[in-house]
């Protein structure tokens, strides 16, 4: 009985001197990166309207608004001792499409904008400078590249056109309405919707 005694008192204790051993955490701040390292972050990602191009490479009245949306971000880069970094960054962003603005005529808009690409970003740890418990502050410059798709949209969108195009039908500028199809490059869903809109 003695000895079931001291084993459970043993294993009782354990626990409590492991936890003894090991590090707490430290209210000191980390010490500054050196050497090669890799990174990665989830954030959301904020769009203002963005203005569409016209055929001529410029930007129109016309502009598309879009939901919050996601953006991944992923680097590998060298720190060196004295707080400088050096990194090279590719990113992921997406957002849903919702809205239409400014067209010159009843439009609607859907689907999902998707943008990607690399950085190459300049970075100065303020960690040896500004101790500030688990942060680590810093500044940057950074300049890249990044490629836009557009994709999706829906039946739905298309048959809600159809009808605002029926109900409108007298009051539209048929004219101005092919002038901005070949302005944003949608002649073809244009045609879609006229062909599809039932009228006297």
């Amino acid at each position: 009985m003695k000895l079931q005694g001291l084993i459970g008192a043993v294993l009782l204790l354990a626990p409590g001197l492991a936890a003894a051993q090991m590090p707490l955490p430290s209210a000191e701040p980390a010490p500054p990166l050196e050497g090669l390292y890799i990174g990665a972050g989830l954030g959301v990602n904020w769009l203002q309207n963005e203005h569409l191009i016209g055929t001529s490479g410029t930007a129109i009245n016309g502009s598309i608004s879009s939901h919050v949306g996601m953006v991944g971000v992923a680097s590998i880069g060298y720190a060196l001792r004295n707080g400088l970094r050096f990194e090279l960054e590719g990113d992921l962003r997406n957002n849903p499409i919702h809205g239409a603005h400014d067209l010159g005529f009843p439009a609607t808009a859907g689907g999902r904008e998707r943008k990607f690409g690399p950085m190459v970003n300049i970075l100065y740890d303020f960690s040896n400078l500004l101790p500030v418990p688990y942060f680590s502050p810093y500044v940057g410059v950074g300049v890249g590249y990044q490629w836009a798709r557009m994709s999706g949209g829906s039946e739905k969108q298309m048959s809600d056109s159809v009808s605002v195009y029926e109900v409108q039908f007298p009051e539209l500028d048929q004219s101005h309405l092919d002038h901005w199809a070949r302005e944003l490059g949608v002649e073809a869903e244009l045609a879609e919707l006229r062909r599809r809109a039932q009228l006297p």
